[in-house]
C-alpha cells in the first residue's frame, strides 16, 4: 500500500468515525479477501456495538453485498448468527462505500494471541482447544452419517453443481 492509499484510508476511517458517532474506531490489521477491496480488522465502539469487527472499504457500491449478507442471515437466523458476519453499519458517499460487519463466529478474535505463542507445548494446547471449539461449538448441529463415502463421493456431494463436464474439477475427480 502506498502513501496515497494510506492517507485515503485514514481519511475515510476518520469520516466514518464521525458519521457513525463512534467513541472510537481503530484499525487493528489488514485482512485479505477475494474482491480486491480493502478489508480491516477494527476495534470499534458506538451506541449498540462495542468490540471487534470487519471494516470493508470499496470504490464500488456495497449495497448489494450488504443486502445479500442480510438475506443469508434471515434465511436461518440460528445457523447464520453463528457462521455469517452481520452487517452492523453501511455507508455510501462520493464514489466509495464501507461496510462494518461482525466477525463471523468470533473467528478472528484470537489470531493475534496465537501467532505470538512461541513455546511448542503451548501452541499444541492452543491448537487442540481451537480444533475442539471448531468441531463442537462452531459445528454444533453436525451428525455422523450412517452412510460411508469414498473421498471422491464426498467431494462430489460437497461441490454439487460446481462439477460439470467442462469443469477442471470433474477432470480431477475422474482421475482419482
Amino acid at each position: 500500500m502506498d502513501f496515497k492509499e494510506i492517507a485515503r484510508e485514514t481519511e475515510r476511517t476518520e469520516y466514518l468515525k464521525s458519521a457513525w458517532n463512534c467513541e472510537w474506531l481503530s484499525l487493528k490489521r489488514q485482512l485479505h479477501g477475494k474482491s480486491g477491496d480493502r478489508i480491516q480488522l477494527v476495534d470499534v465502539k458506538f451506541e449498540g456495538f462495542d468490540g471487534q469487527g470487519i471494516l470493508k472499504f470499496s470504490d464500488k457500491d456495497l449495497t448489494k453485498e450488504a443486502d445479500r449478507q442480510e438475506q443469508a442471515l434471515s434465511l436461518n437466523t440460528q445457523f447464520g448468527s453463528l457462521h455469517f458476519p452481520k452487517v452492523v453499519k453501511r455507508h455510501n458517499l462520493d464514489g466509495w462505500s464501507a461496510l462494518l460487519m461482525t466477525v463471523a463466529g468470533n473467528g478472528l478474535l484470537f489470531t493475534d494471541s496465537f501467532s505470538t505463542i512461541t513455546d511448542s507445548r503451548f501452541r499444541l494446547l492452543a491448537a487442540q482447544n481451537l480444533a475442539s471449539k471448531l468441531l463442537t461449538d462452531w459445528n454444533i448441529h453436525a451428525k455422523v452419517s450412517d452412510t460411508q463415502f469414498t473421498p471422491t463421493q464426498l467431494l462430489r456431494r460437497w461441490l454439487g453443481h460446481r462439477i460439470e463436464t467442462q469443469s477442471r474439477l470433474s477432470d480431477l475427480i475422474e482421475r482419482n
